[in-house]
């Protein structure tokens, strides 16, 4: 357990504000929090098996008692305490915890960057880690009792933070049990097993903790084995609950044998991201039972999770629609952009501002997505389309890097990278070998006046999130692009032009090349093979000022100048 030196805990006292004004809404006050939910169905099935954990069972009265024994600084309330170098079963075992002591707890994995570790302990008031000694003088939870007028949830990052400007968003105990008791009303029974596999980042991963609980069912932890494959993980341990977004759904369906059969699914929570009927049909072929599957839109991190539609299998279309709003929510749409009112969301970003939560005088919040979508009058359908940092123009034409993103992987089964548009031209980044299958099938989906190129990167691009992390490729263009030049010019083979015009090798670099030549024309052919090659301005007079092959080599290594660049348009060396 370490103290921050810099003590430069965050200030909640504006956020106490807003949580004053919420607990006005009579409705909001008397909700049960996630705390709550969670005692009164742990103590009512103490011999149930809570949690497992590389091949240990825990009931609810063995994980209680190791929640309580948990040993605590003396902080005051809301303070943020970090943890760190924890297994799973600590992660989860600490950060319950927290919450009962009325801290505000944040998870530093060993996943995440540099810069957001250093961010997180430099703003923590103290970095817990159960691998340390030394707990002299701090309290220990010893009692499981949580304070009704405390609303604070953890902190999770939001996935529009920046290495420059990151973001943490402090979540709702109140909003976290309004989702859990709508999820968990779909469980006709108790005993169900969740995979907890979502990043620590996110809201879900409360989602997995807290259904589960509430449900009497057991959270299955995975080890690092089990990530390795989470298709046979999910086989093997029976799971029958699963949340995911599709991008990181799509990856555990890479290592899918045709064969492979799962006998235990029941539930599929999907959510994030757009949801193509493809995928909800490769999972609902695989699986014996009869899953349901759900498509959830709302921010994944901030609470706000409210719309839904369950997969019915004679849904005809491209992308899953959503349907129905959760209670004391529902959106609307203004110009096409999405904004959801709802009663149970997040607090908001701490110290700072965030100009797309409005929250009103009976404590609603109006969040305003950066979403795009549409609605299909007829079946009342909401079809969420793009994201507005996803709309590019081209050539007037208005494209949507996720169609593109959605059309590759249902074409060839494949993870996507990223697609970056740079004029006229499409870089797909990918895992996929078969680079010219890739690009056929790119092309099959591009405008004509729109050219595809490939590049393989070694890197899964995925945030914690599981989208598409287009910010951690910001760079690769750049790189890409100096790497280019650098290589055509060293791939340049002088002598090879030389021998291409010349059809002989029988010349040496000290010798004339217009002592070479027979045919005029060898001179404009040269040129202009010298032109595509080291791409310079190269003319008939610029190769005749060099006396030596060896004077007109070294000349091209120098660097370019205005009066090299190519003419647009124009090919300065007609051949008649």
């Amino acid at each position: 357990m370490k103290k921050n030196p810099k003590n430069l805990a965050p200030s909640f006292k504006d956020l106490e504000k807003l949580k004053e004004l919420r607990f006005q809404n009579k409705f909001f006050r008397n909700h049960p929090n996630a705390l709550e939910l969670f005692l009164e169905s742990a103590r009512a099935n103490e011999e149930k098996i809570a949690v497992e954990f590389e091949g240990k069972e825990i009931t609810y009265a063995k994980f209680l008692e190791d929640i309580s024994s948990v040993r605590l600084p003396n902080l005051e309330k809301n303070s943020l305490v970090a943890i760190v170098n924890a297994n799973k079963y600590e992660e989860v075992s600490i950060f319950l915890a927290l919450l009962f002591a009325s801290y505000v707890p944040i998870i530093i994995t060993k996943e995440m960057p540099s810069k957001e570790k250093k961010y997180i302990k430099n703003l923590v008031a103290y970095t817990l880690n159960p691998r340390k000694k030394g707990m002299e003088g701090f309290i220990q939870a010893s009692t499981l009792e949580y304070e009704s007028n405390n609303d604070f949830g953890p902190l999770f990052f939001s996935s529009n933070s920046t290495k420059k400007n990151p973001k943490l968003i402090l979540t709702s105990q109140r909003a976290i049990a309004h989702f859990c008791l709508w999820q968990s009303s779909y469980f006709s029974e108790t005993n169900y097993r969740f995979s907890q596999l979502s990043s620590v980042t996110s809201d879900i991963y409360l989602r997995e903790i807290f259904t589960c609980f509430l449900s009497a069912s057991c959270l299955v932890l995975p080890t690092e084995e089990d990530t390795k494959n989470i298709l046979t993980y999910l086989e093997t341990k029976k799971i029958s609950v699963l949340n995911s977004v599709p991008n990181l759904a799509y990856t555990y369906l890479q290592k899918l044998d045709k064969k492979h059969v799962n006998s235990h699914l029941s539930f599929i929570f999907f959510t994030g991201e757009r949801l193509p009927l493809d995928l909800v049909k490769a999972y609902d072929h695989f699986c014996v039972n009869k899953v349901k599957i759900f498509n959830l839109y709302g921010s994944s991190e901030t609470n706000l999770a409210k719309i839904y539609y369950v997969y019915k299998p004679d849904f005809k279309g491209d992308y899953l629609p959503l349907k129905k709003s959760l209670s004391k929510s529902e959106y609307y749409l203004e110009k096409n952009r999405v904004f959801i009112k709802t009663l149970f969301g997040a607090y908001g970003y701490i110290n700072q501002q965030d100009k797309d939560f409005t929250w009103q005088d009976n404590g609603y919040l109006v969040y305003k997505t950066k979403d795009l979508a549409s609605v299909v009058d007829k079946s009342k359908y909401l079809f969420v389309n793009s994201r507005l940092e996803n709309q590019k123009k081209i050539s007037g034409k208005s494209i949507n890097l996720e169609f593109y993103e959605d059309a590759l992987k249902l074409a060839l089964n494949t993870k996507v990278f990223a697609l970056i548009f740079h004029k006229e031209k499409v870089r797909v980044f990918t895992d996929f070998k078969n680079n010219e299958v890739l690009l056929k099938t790119l092309t099959k989906y591009l405008p004509k006046n729109i050219q595809g190129g490939i590049f393989k990167i070694k890197r899964l691009c995925l945030n914690s999130h599981g989208k598409l992390d287009r910010k951690a490729l910001a760079d690769i263009p750049k790189a890409l692009k100096k790497n280019i030049k650098k290589n055509e010019v060293k791939k340049v083979k002088f002598k090879n032009i030389i021998v291409n015009i010349l059809k002989t090798k029988n010349f040496k670099l000290d010798d004339d090349f217009l002592s070479l030549i027979k045919d005029p024309s060898s001179c404009s052919l040269l040129a202009n093979a010298l032109t595509e090659a080291y791409k310079k301005n190269i003319t008939i007079e610029y190769i005749a000022k060099y006396s030596s092959l060896r004077d007109l080599k070294n000349s091209l290594k120098r660097k370019l100048t205005k009066k090299d660049l190519p003419v647009k348009g124009l090919n300065p060396n007609p051949i008649d």
